[in-house]
């Protein structure tokens, strides 16, 4: 009665129980089984889907490269629409690394058009008054000048990417400046071009020309004697110029100016020699004047490398000298705080390092002497023999006044007297500049003896 066994009915309900609850775990197991298969299988269906996809798409544009190098060789003798589409193949299957040779081949028809002594419709600018493609025309036209942006980031200092580089800035030129697009005249026809090229102009990525083209120059320029065209230049500035006179553009055209090309070693020196007017540098001028904020973006993007504030400060020199020649206003205030500001800059680097001479992190700089944290390379070896060149202008006898200009005011004051002095022609070297600053004023000494005793070594 007590502790025997079960009745048969009870066992077999048990029995029951244990095979439903078995038969449920074998269906879930197969059940995770058929799921787990059903997701490798998807896996791998989709590694193909994405691999064969690949492959179609690497054959489709090796066959449209392929189409291209067989046009090349009569690319100048093709009409006007077949041009189009060609341009149309490359800019579909573009890689500035890849179709660098290739793309240049193509520009060749754009380049006739600058050598053109007579007006033609007849030419890759003509198809602007098709009604059928205007619009993919313009479009196609914006995406070449991007293309053709992009290239100069992979340009290297050899005598062929010299001359690509000539190539670009005038195909780049010839797009922003619609007349040189040699349209035979007519009113509204120029008022419709004014218009395509102001378009084509407010579309581009002005950060990122300024960039590319300040990558190529910091490769070109890095050396004792630059050996890229002179002629790059020239049409550099023109297309500033243009930038500078669109609408647009205009407001960009300062801010990108003082914080990229400005800080390509000697640039500057270099459009000065071009013979070309630069009627952008009193806006560059305008710009540093204008607010605090300005200034302020521009030394924290200056602090970031003291190689960088020194080629700004030279370029500033040269663009001081240009504004002599040409008798442009410069307010003197604007001038002597942004002088001022970068001295500073260059030399923070330094000023723990002189303390602590026996820093085994410390580097010997071409100008600043004992400094840390400065990277050295032979480029900036070679380049700042002639950055100390431009920035030589700091001691002619009105930038002195310039800098020395609260030095004057304060000894006038308390003199009663007029101590500064009359004549301009008066020459002033370093050394004295040097002097007068260590003696006179104790917030002073820090920015110019530094660059006093760094001219005296490299004199030497």
């Amino acid at each position: 009665m007590f502790g025997g066994d079960r009745p048969p009915s009870q066992k077999k309900k048990l029995k029951v129980v244990e095979d439903a609850q078995a038969a449920r775990e074998r269906r879930r197991q197969e059940k995770e089984k058929r799921e787990q298969e059903a997701l490798y299988g998807n896996a791998v269906l989709t590694i193909q889907c994405a691999y064969r996809q690949h492959l179609a798409k690497k054959a489709v544009v090796s066959k449209k490269r392929e189409k291209i190098d067989e046009v090349l060789p009569n690319i100048v003798e093709l009409p006007s629409l077949q041009y189009f589409e060609v341009m149309k193949w490359m800019i579909s299957v573009f890689d500035p690394a890849a179709d660098l040779n290739r793309f240049m081949k193509l520009l060749k028809p754009l380049v006739n058009v600058i050598l053109l002594k007579k007006p033609s419709l007849d030419t890759y600018f003509g198809l602007l008054l098709n009604k059928g493609i205007m619009k993919e025309w313009i479009g196609q036209t914006g995406t070449v000048l991007v293309a053709c942006v992009q290239l100069f980031s992979v340009l290297r200092d050899t005598a062929s990417h010299h001359q690509y580089a000539k190539t670009l800035f005038s195909i780049i030129l010839t797009i922003l400046d619609w007349k040189k697009w040699k349209l035979p005249g007519n009113t509204q026809r120029d008022k419709l071009c004014g218009v395509v090229s102001m378009s084509l102009a407010s579309s581009l990525d002005k950060k990122a020309f300024f960039q590319s083209v300040k990558k190529y120059y910091s490769i070109s320029l890095m050396v004792v004697k630059p050996r890229c065209i002179v002629v790059t230049f020239a049409i550099l500035v023109r297309i500033l110029n243009v930038l500078h006179s669109s609408p647009p553009c205009k407001k960009d055209v300062p801010a990108l100016l003082c914080m990229e090309l400005l800080c390509t070693p000697t640039i500057v020196m270099e459009w000065v020699k071009s013979g070309e007017t630069l009627p952008f540098v009193e806006s560059i001028f305008t710009w540093l004047a204008a607010s605090k904020e300005n200034r302020k973006s521009l030394f924290d993007n200056l602090s970031e490398d003291v190689n960088d504030c020194l080629y700004f400060v030279g370029n500033l020199c040269s663009l001081i000298r240009f504004d002599d020649a040409k008798h442009h206003r410069i307010k003197n205030e604007t001038v002597q705080e942004v002088l001022r500001r970068c001295i500073d800059l260059c030399f923070q680097s330094g000023s723990d390092t002189r303390k602590r001479k026996n820093n085994t992190m410390t580097t010997e700089h071409p100008i600043l002497g004992n400094c840390s944290g400065v990277r050295i390379n032979r480029g900036i070896l070679d380049v700042m023999p002639r950055v100390m060149n431009q920035m030589r202008v700091l001691w002619s006898p009105r930038y002195v006044r310039v800098l020395m200009n609260d030095l004057w005011i304060e000894t006038d004051r308390l003199m009663g007297t007029n101590t500064q002095p009359k004549s301009s022609k008066k020459t002033v070297s370093s050394t004295t500049a040097t002097t007068t600053t260590s003696s006179s004023s104790s917030s002073l000494t820090a920015t110019t003896t530094p660059l006093s005793s760094s001219t005296t070594s490299t004199t030497t």
